[in-house]
């Protein structure tokens, strides 16, 4: 592993820091010991950065690049540190082994809060001190807090339309705004109901089940279209300001005008005539399905207890704790993890990749999904073990094949 502590001068020339470190970015490479999480598999390159023009701290982890370059998401966030960041690189290098698509795994992040940002800004810069490794190493795509918008300037200041996934339509992109992230979610979710074992309790379809979503941006409105197509009564839905809730279904078409609020005026609690709660009250809703999409700690230790979904899905990257997913699981809900649901976003990165159409892309996702979770729902009924287990195992073991090819 190869790990590099740089800055940029104000005309842009990128020089090694040596003793003194900006006190910002000093605390941010103090949050994490970056050793302590090095393994077989990688991270292969760690690199923290910082531009004293603009007060951007990034950091780029490259975890795997067995498969291919390592791709991953580009998150603006105030929790941005080594540590999350590799986590969530680690999750890629995992989801596109499971695929079977020749990316690898990588994850970067600026520290900075995305709701007051100059997020073209802070891309610029952080394109610019990272761009050595781009394309051939690194990858970016979406993530929180990041889109069509934010890929666009970061091709664009890189100079090359391949260091970047989810660009605009126009530049030859696949978009997560076109709701690649949701149509993956809603078919990892579909394949686990539809090959679960009879002896549990979760619905055999989407058709008729009553979900709760937390979180309503590009990804959240793509699932509630994907859900309500087969058949599904979404009976609630949170946002960052609050929770609306109807037993009997929602009018979906109501509640996309209201996806990806950028303030509380035109969130979901601008809704009239519907009863609203808190976000954090989607936990507890009755219901036979809950997708997590948002980045809060919505289901924890503390309240696990009080989920009465028969089937939870993860939605975003590592929205439960280990200790909460096997809590999860001894009350017998089925929990579809991350690795899975996350994939079609991943091979949606790699068809824009390989410059395929938005259609090619969709197609793609579908069947690379389906395989892949009926592979894990096999595994899941030969051995007994849970579906995050036998995905993780699958990946690895698709890894190692890999490997033992190129010798």
């Amino acid at each position: 592993m190869h790990l590099t502590y740089m800055t940029m001068t104000q005309n842009g020339e990128i020089k090694t820091i040596g003793g003194f470190r900006p006190e910002a970015l000093l605390r941010v490479l103090e949050e994490t010991n970056v050793s302590a999480f090095v393994d077989q598999w990688g991270p292969s390159e760690v690199q923290q950065v910082y531009d004293s023009d603009t007060g951007m701290q990034g950091v780029l982890v490259i975890d795997n690049t067995t498969l291919g370059p390592g791709c991953g998401g580009i998150r603006i966030s105030l929790n941005t540190t080594p540590r999350e960041a590799f986590q969530r690189a680690r999750m890629m290098t995992l989801s596109a082994a499971l695929v079977q698509v020749d990316l690898g795994g990588a994850a970067a992040g600026i520290r900075a809060d995305p709701a007051v940002a100059d997020k073209g800004r802070l891309i610029r810069a952080f394109a610019k001190s990272i761009s050595a490794h781009v394309p051939d190493q690194y990858i970016a795509c979406p993530d929180q807090s990041t889109g069509q918008t934010e890929m666009k300037i970061f091709a664009h200041e890189v100079g090359d339309l391949l260091g970047a996934v989810g660009k605009p339509i126009d530049m030859g992109g696949v978009p997560h705004e076109l709701g690649v992230v949701g149509f993956g979610i809603g078919l990892a979710v579909e394949s686990c109901l539809n090959g679960a074992s009879p002896s549990r309790t979760v619905p055999p379809s989407l058709n008729g089940i009553r979900i709760a979503i937390q979180g309503f941006d590009h990804t959240g409105a793509a699932l509630v279209k994907y859900l309500e197509h087969k058949g599904a009564r979404i009976i609630a839905v949170s946002d960052d300001w609050g929770a609306v809730h109807d037993p009997n279904g929602l009018d979906v078409e109501r509640l996309l005008k209201h996806s990806s609020a950028p303030g509380e005026k035109q969130s979901l609690a601008g809704i009239k005539g519907i009863p609203r709660s808190a976000p954090e009250a989607i936990a507890g809703m009755d219901c036979d399905l809950l997708v997590l999409t948002g980045e809060s700690n919505l289901v924890n230790e503390l309240n696990v207890s009080n989920v009465k979904a028969r089937c939870v899905a993860e939605g975003t990257h590592f929205p439960l704790s280990p200790l909460t997913d096997q809590a999860l699981t001894r009350q017998g809900v089925l929990v579809v993890p991350d690795i899975l649901t996350l994939s079609g976003g991943v091979v949606g990165a790699f068809n824009e990749y390989k410059r395929n159409s938005c259609e090619t892309s969709f197609a793609q996702i579908e069947y690379k999904v389906r395989d892949a979770a009926g592979a894990v729902i096999q595994r899941v009924a030969e051995q007994g073990l849970t579906h995050r287990r036998a995905a993780i195992e699958l990946a690895k073991e698709r890894l190692l094949e890999a490997l033992e090819v190129m010798g």
